[in-house]
C-alpha cells in the first residue's frame, strides 16, 4: 500500500522477535544485532545480543535488500556497493536519511507494551527523518492580513504553527495538537 499510495519504497530496518504476547525484542538490520527487552520492567531495560539462530537467514536476506536500496540513494554509496565494499552502519543510516528526506514515511508495529521499543523509535526519528533545518522554508498565509508569508525553522522568527487535531479530554479539557514551523511554544501557552 505504501508503494501504491505514496510512490515510496518501504525498507524494513528491524524485524520483530516474536509477536503479540510473545514479542520480546527486535533484530536491528543495520547493526545485525538483536535487542531483547526484559518483560519484568515493560521494556525500559534492554540487552543487545547476537541474532537468534532461527532468524539469522531472514535477517541476512532483509539486510541485503535494505543495503541494495540504500546504495541507490547516493552516488558515493552506489560506488562503494558496486565495488564490493561493505556499507558501514553510518553509510546505511546516511542512505536511509537521504531516502526519508525525499519521502518521509515510516512503518511501525503495535508493541505489546507502550514502553517497549520506544527508545528504538525515537532513535530512528533522530537518525532517519529530516530535521526542520533539512527542509525548505514553509509558505503560509498570515491569519489577519491574508498575505503570503515565508517561515524558516528559526526561534527568532514570529510564532507560526498548524493545528492538525483537536481532541477533548475529560480531565484536561480541549487539547490542540500542532506542528510548529517557526519560533517555539511553551507548555500552557494560550493563543
Amino acid at each position: 500500500m505504501i508503494r501504491e499510495r505514496l510512490g515510496a519504497r518501504p525498507v524494513p530496518i528491524q524485524l520483530p522477535i516474536g509477536n503479540e504476547e510473545k514479542f520480546r525484542g527486535i533484530v536491528d538490520l543495520i547493526t545485525m544485532k538483536a535487542i531483547v527487552y526484559h518483560a519484568e520492567d515493560l521494556g525500559a531495560e534492554s540487552e543487545t545480543i547476537d541474532i537468534p539462530a532461527d532468524m539469522v537467514e531472514a535477517a541476512r536476506a532483509h539486510r541485503e535488500k535494505m543495503v541494495e536500496i540504500v546504495a541507490e540513494m547516493d552516488d558515493e554509496l552506489t560506488h562503494k556497493y558496486l565495488e564490493g565494499h561493505t556499507l558501514s552502519p553510518e553509510d546505511i543510516k546516511r542512505g536511509l536519511r537521504l531516502g526519508t528526506s525525499n519521502i518521509a514515511s515510516c512503518r511501525s508495529w503495535r508493541l505489546r507494551s507502550q514502553e517497549q521499543g520506544r527508545p528504538a523509535v525515537l532513535d530512528a526519528v533522530v537518525d532517519f527523518l529530516p530535521s526542520p533545518l533539512d527542509v525548505p522554508p514553509i509558505i503560509g498565509e498570515h491569519p489577519v492580513t491574508h498575505k503570503e508569508v515565508l517561515r524558516t525553522a528559526n526561534d527568532s522568527e514570529p510564532f507560526s504553527a498548524l493545528v492538525f487535531k483537536i481532541a477533548a479530554d475529560p480531565y484536561v479539557g480541549k487539547l490542540a495538537y500542532f506542528r510548529v514551523y517557526s519560533a517555539r511554544s511553551t507548555p500552557g501557552r494560550t493563543f
